[in-house]
C-alpha cells in the first residue's frame, strides 16, 4: 500500500510541473526594455520603436481598467481599474528647437491634497507623465525629457510618443504610511518597472483628424467650468437671493404678502422653473429646492406668470479664494460619463478676516444621464 501512494504522489508531482510549464506566461517587451529605461545605465543607441496603425476603431465595450483617450497626445491606454477615480490630469506643453512637445501630467490627487495642505506645495503626487514630441529622432540619452526616467512607447508618423517618470520623491516623505502616500505607493508599485507593463499593452494611436472635444461628446474644461457657473446660479436662486424681479410688477396673495414678477429668459412659469432645474441638476435635488415648506412660498404662479416673494442672505464674508479642479474618469470607452467637479474654499480667520485659517474641500459628482450631464450632488460653497 505504501508503494503505491508513493507511486501516485510522484505522478501527481510530475503532472503538476507539467501543467506549469505548459501554463506559464511571459511577457515579451523586447520592443522596450523596461529595466534598462529606468535605469541609470540607459543605452546610447536608439530604440527599436514600437509602430502601432493609427485606427478609428472603437476601443473594447469591456475592459479590467480603466481608459483614457489622450486626444491632444492622439493616444490611449488603460490605467488599472483600481486608479479610478484616484488620479487626475494636468495638460500642458513646451517648445524644442524640432517642434512642440505636448504633455498630460498623471497625479494621485489624494498625495496632492495632502502636501498642499502640510506644506503649500501645488504639485505634488505626479505618478507619470505622457507626451508626444515632434520628431522621430530622440534616444534615451536624448529623451524629450531628461529628467527621470523614460520609456518610448512609439515612434511613428514623425512623433515620438513616451512615458516620463518623476525624478524625485513625490509623496509625503514626513508620514510615509499616511493613508494617501500608501495608496500612491500602491499606485506607482512600488517603482516595480514590470508594474508599468500595462502601458505598452493598452498604448493605441486614434485618429483625431478633424475631431474635437466638441464633436466627439466631451465638454471641455471651459464648458465644464460656464456649466458649474449655471448651477450655481441656480442654487443662488434658492439659497442666496431670489430670481431677478420687476419690483413694479407686483401682486398681492391671499394673506396679503407682496409677489415680484420674475424677469429671466426663458423662464415665465414654475414649470420653467422645474424644466430648467432638472438640466442641471439630479432629480432628487430638484424635488427638494421646490418642497417650499414656509409661508410665504419662495415662487408660485399668479395668472400662469411667475413670481417670487424676494429675499437676500447675503454670502458667507469668511468665506476667500476658491481653487477649481475637474477630475475626469473614463468608465465607457467612447467618453467620460461620470467626472467630479472639485472646489476647494479658503476659510478666513484673524481680526480682519485677513488670515487663512483653514480650507473647505467640496466634491461635486457629474454624470451623463440619457446624454445630457447633470450634477448628482451640489451645494454653494460660500
Amino acid at each position: 500500500m505504501r508503494k503505491i501512494l508513493v507511486f501516485l504522489a510522484f505522478t501527481i508531482m510530475l503532472l503538476t510541473l507539467a501543467a506549469c510549464n505548459d501554463n506559464t506566461d511571459t511577457i515579451n517587451i523586447d520592443d522596450v526594455d523596461i529595466n534598462t529605461a529606468l535605469s541609470s545605465d540607459a543605452p546610447t543607441a536608439e530604440p527599436e520603436p514600437i509602430e502601432p496603425e493609427p485606427t478609428e476603431q472603437p476601443l473594447p465595450n469591456e475592459s479590467s481598467g480603466v481608459f483614457y483617450h489622450f486626444y491632444t497626445l492622439g493616444f490611449s491606454v488603460e490605467f488599472p481599474a483600481f486608479w479610478e477615480g484616484k488620479f487626475s490630469v494636468d495638460n500642458t506643453s513646451f517648445e524644442l528647437d524640432e517642434g512642440p512637445v505636448d504633455i498630460a501630467g498623471i497625479y494621485h490627487i489624494a498625495t496632492r491634497d495632502e502636501l498642499y495642505i502640510l506644506h503649500g506645495f501645488e504639485y505634488g503626487g505626479r505618478i507619470l507623465t505622457l507626451g508626444r514630441a515632434t520628431g522621430e529622432h530622440f534616444t534615451y540619452d536624448n529623451a524629450p525629457i531628461m529628467a527621470g526616467g523614460s520609456i518610448f512607447l512609439a515612434q511613428t508618423g514623425g512623433y515620438t510618443y513616451f512615458v516620463n517618470f518623476p525624478s524625485g520623491v513625490e509623496h509625503n516623505t514626513d508620514d510615509p504610511y499616511s493613508e494617501a502616500a500608501v495608496e500612491y505607493l500602491e499606485m506607482i508599485g512600488n517603482w516595480e518597472p514590470s508594474h508599468w507593463d500595462f502601458l505598452i499593452d493598452s498604448f493605441m494611436l486614434i485618429d483625431t483628424t478633424g475631431t474635437s472635444l466638441e464633436q466627439s461628446g466631451q465638454p471641455t474644461d471651459a464648458e465644464i467650468e460656464a456649466f458649474y457657473n449655471k448651477a450655481v446660479e441656480a442654487m443662488s436662486w434658492f439659497r442666496m437671493a431670489s430670481m431677478p424681479v420687476d419690483y413694479e410688477d407686483t401682486t398681492t396673495d391671499e394673506d396679503g404678502n407682496i409677489y415680484y414678477r420674475v424677469v429671466v429668459d426663458g423662464i415665465n412659469s414654475l414649470a420653467d422653473l422645474e424644466a430648467h432645474l432638472h438640466t442641471i441638476f439630479a432629480t432628487d435635488i430638484v424635488e427638494d429646492l421646490m418642497d417650499f415648506r414656509h409661508h410665504p412660498v419662495m415662487y408660485r404662479d399668479f395668472d400662469g406668470v411667475l413670481h417670487t416673494v424676494g429675499g437676500a442672505r447675503g454670502g458667507d464674508i469668511t468665506r476667500g479664494d476658491e481653487v477649481h479642479e475637474i477630475i475626469r474618469t473614463t468608465r465607457e470607452h467612447h467618453g467620460y460619463d461620470f467626472m467630479v467637479y472639485r472646489v476647494i474654499v479658503d476659510i478666513l480667520g484673524g481680526e480682519n478676516l485677513d488670515e487663512v485659517i483653514d480650507y473647505e474641500l467640496y466634491d461635486f459628482s457629474l454624470s451623463r444621464v440619457d446624454g445630457d450631464w447633470i450634477f448628482l450632488n451640489f451645494n454653494l460653497v460660500r
